[in-house]
């Protein structure tokens, strides 16, 4: 493998791992190319001796600068309950994620649990990815999409999104729904957000995660776990952490920002009014 730092894929430009499909981090070893292609890059010799078997039958025409099948990587981790799916207690989250634009968004909750699925194939209809389209209709026609957990879906550019379904048991948000409720968001932004200049036009922070860290029938309840997490995190940070605010609409938004050296780390923490939207933390 060789190094690069600009490469391109049929025209596509994939910052990425192309077997995990990892997007490097600024302090990360950039990432490698197919000495033979220079089309395809991989995080890790391990990466690239295992995509192979897969990349043979292409490497030669990547080489010519011919096109190339879209190949087929749709990967899925099933989660068995033993009752079977999930429970009558049980609301869902949906984690989208697309590496190669640092976009990650949670929708929900939702409930009861199959409402998950239309929002999956809103998501694969405007990203297009007929095939991720394809094994979800096959999914639900055996009826095992209860029982899924993640799903890779290729895109018809050569990227890929990345889905996760995330379960909570709560009873009482549960005979709430579908209505209001409230949820506490932990986003980790990318940590070359803040050294840009450029800035996504609806100001949503370009987000290497985002978890859901509760899910309440109130707001205030919102608030206390959202007070309750910042203070957490500022003293697992250490005593040079501080917490910024920018409360809005009544609810909690703030941040336990950090530095070491010219390192700038941020986790941004946000009470949100939900009703099954898809939610984007913002930047404050």
């Amino acid at each position: 493998m060789s190094n690069a730092n600009t490469t391109t894929t049929t025209g596509i430009k994939t910052p990425y791992c192309f077997r995990c499909q990892q997007h490097p981090d600024l302090d990360d070893p950039p990432l490698k190319r197919c000495g033979s292609c220079h089309s395809r890059r991989y995080c890790s010799r391990e990466c690239q001796r295992n995509d192979w078997p897969r990349h043979r039958d292409e490497c030669c025409l990547l080489a010519q600068g011919k096109p190339v099948p879209n190949r087929q990587r749709t990967t899925m981790r099933l989660n068995w309950h033993p009752w079977g799916g999930p429970g009558p207690d049980t609301i869902c989250y949906l984690k989208t994620s697309r590496p190669h634009l640092k976009d990650v968004s949670l929708s929900g909750p939702y409930y009861p649990f199959d409402r998950v699925f239309g929002q999956m194939f809103h998501h694969m209809a405007a990203n297009h990815s007929p095939d991720g389209h394809d094994t979800l209709t096959e999914m639900l026609m055996a009826g095992t999409a209860n029982s899924l957990q993640r799903l890779n879906a290729p895109l018809e550019d050569g990227n890929v999104m990345h889905f996760e379904l995330i379960r909570e048991e709560n009873p009482e948000v549960a005979r709430r729904l579908p209505g209001e409720v409230w949820c506490v968001f932990v986003a980790t932004p990318h940590p070359d957000m803040y050294s840009r200049t450029e800035r996504r036009p609806e100001r949503f922070v370009e987000a290497s995660d985002m978890e859901v860290r509760g899910t309440f029938t109130t707001g205030e309840a919102a608030n206390v776990a959202a007070i309750e997490i910042l203070e957490k995190l500022k003293a697992e940070a250490g005593p040079q952490a501080g917490i910024a605010r920018q409360d809005a609409d009544g609810l909690v938004k703030g941040g336990v920002y950090t530095r070491q050296g010219g390192t700038l780390s941020i986790k941004l923490v946000e009470a949100r009014h939900e009703t099954g939207s898809v939610t984007n933390v913002t930047a404050g």
